[in-house]
């Protein structure tokens, strides 16, 4: 249990430092492991889901959270109305409180979100740009990235 709070700990000190500059343009995409028995989600879920205040979605057990380092802070300003920095503090507190979750996995592209979303069951992430069929592209509040009404643009 020590082990893993450390390593989430040691991922959280290296948050802020690897930014890269996003396409203001791409949509964000939110993506999940084809396992999850899910199609759609809205802002106040995935709002809840990143916070680390729900553990668990339909047919995909534990929650598993992966992030692309560049869109970071579009996602996280559009979904929870906060600064990466404010994140990084939330997620340390949540993991000294104790509590059973883990802070997203970051990753520097698009590629690897989806090849370890692909690969671990539970995982949900966001990335911009296109994913493949190996994962599944939710609709956000009930949009898909195509429709000019997409929330996270």
């Amino acid at each position: 249990m020590v082990g893993i709070r450390l390593s989430a700990l040691c991922a959280l000190a290296t948050f802020g430092n690897r930014s890269t500059t996003p396409d203001a343009q791409a949509p964000i995409r939110v993506i999940v492991n084809r396992g999850m028995q899910v199609e759609s989600v809205d802002l106040r879920e995935l709002e809840r889901i990143y916070l680390g205040n729900v553990n668990s979605l339909p047919g995909g057990g534990r929650i598993v959270l992966a992030e692309q380092v560049g869109a970071r802070q579009r996602f996280y300003q559009t979904v929870a109305k906060m600064t990466e920095d404010q994140f990084r503090r939330h997620w340390i507190r949540v993991v000294f409180a104790g509590n059973p979750v883990s802070p997203p996995t970051p990753f520097a592209n698009p590629e690897d979100v989806v090849r370890f979303v692909a690969r671990t069951p539970g995982a949900i992430g966001f990335l911009e740009g296109g994913a493949n069929e190996t994962v599944r592209v939710l609709r956000v509040d009930a949009k898909d990235a195509t429709d000019p009404a997409y929330p996270l643009r």
